[in-house]
């Protein structure tokens, strides 16, 4: 547990920073798995994962539109488009569980909560099969402290690797799949790419994907 917290806490510190390290794992998330086997899971790609999340239903998401449409330009198709979902933060997936357990987490979590508001400031990405581009969240307690609080409701033992506590980096994915081909021009346009603005996330859900099917939804109380 204490080597968990202070993963937990070297994970704040650098997303509070200047730069991200590039991780060489492609987590698992709603908005990257096209139609992939997750390292976390070998042998268990069966079943649809669920993953549970906040996203951003009003017009505070336009500047992630605006990335998802200029990060399309190094993918062979518009990764973030072709899902038909919002922009997001994955806070958890989950290979297996009764669907109403997810229901129940989020209403314990979500249904009193207020909207959350992330400010963002550059891109980060993880380089794996495809190179996997993100909003990077300059981060706070608040994402952490849900984040924590949503594995109190389930065992982060059922919940993939990437995203239990200690492990987790929170990403916006703007998009999902740059073959190798084009990464050095995606690299290049990440790295020269500053740009800093604020979303409201205004509800939290829980999906099943791919392709995301909304399960549960809650509505986050306005500020």
């Amino acid at each position: 547990m204490a080597a968990r917290l202070i993963v937990g806490a070297v994970l704040r510190r650098v997303l509070r920073g200047s730069a991200l390290p590039v991780s060489p794992i492609r987590p698992l998330d709603i908005g990257n798995d096209i139609g992939l086997s997750p390292g976390g899971w070998t042998g268990q790609r069966s079943r649809m994962p669920y993953g549970i999340s906040l996203k951003c239903l009003n017009k505070t998401a336009s500047p992630v539109f605006k990335l998802w449409d200029e990060a399309a330009a190094f993918e062979e198709t518009a990764s973030m488009r072709a899902l038909n979902y919002p922009p997001h933060l994955t806070l958890a997936v989950y290979q297996k569980l009764a669907s109403d357990r997810f229901a129940e987490a989020l209403e314990s979590v979500f249904r009193t909560r207020s909207t959350v508001t992330v400010n963002f400031s550059g891109i980060g990405y993880f380089d794996n099969e495809f190179l996997v581009l993100w909003a990077r969240p300059i981060a706070d307690d608040t994402l952490f402290q849900l984040h924590a609080a949503l594995h109190q409701e389930i065992d982060p033992a059922d919940c993939h690797e990437h995203y239990r506590p200690g492990n987790w980096v929170p990403h916006c994915t703007i998009a999902a799949k740059v073959p190798k081909a084009k990464s050095k021009a995606a690299i290049d346009w990440v790295n020269e790419n500053r740009m800093q603005f604020s979303v409201n996330f205004d509800a939290a859900d829980c999906v099943r994907f791919p392709p995301v099917e909304i399960l549960s939804e809650i509505a986050l109380t306005p500020e």
